[in-house]
């Protein structure tokens, strides 16, 4: 028995007309979801802005958005598992563990 794969053959676009045509179903799909997430609609996004509580404050966003520093860094650092995330960031472990700086 072979596995079935779920997989879209049709769509149906804004005007009504059933489509089956890849190209044509992968457009629908992309024009659809780029909508959802556009400001396209005539929303007064200050009076919605006014109803939400901030909860950072001025002082927390400027401690968030401060740059690092170099022993912020190293502290991180310190706390990784040596055999983790150092390959994705193209470091070699051997190379940063006890360096003294």
């Amino acid at each position: 028995m072979t596995k079935v794969r779920n997989a879209i053959t049709k769509l149906t676009d804004e005007n009504g007309e059933v489509l089956g045509n890849p190209r044509k179903i992968e457009s629908i799909a992309v024009e659809y979801f780029s909508g959802l997430f556009t400001g396209s609609h005539n929303t007064n996004m200050v009076k919605v802005l006014q109803c939400v509580q901030p909860r950072v404050t001025p002082e927390m966003n400027d401690n968030i958005c401060a740059p690092l520093t170099r022993e912020e860094i190293q502290k991180a650092l310190a706390q990784m598992h040596p055999h983790k995330a150092w390959v994705q960031m193209g470091i070699m472990h051997g190379s940063t563990k006890n360096t003294g700086t």
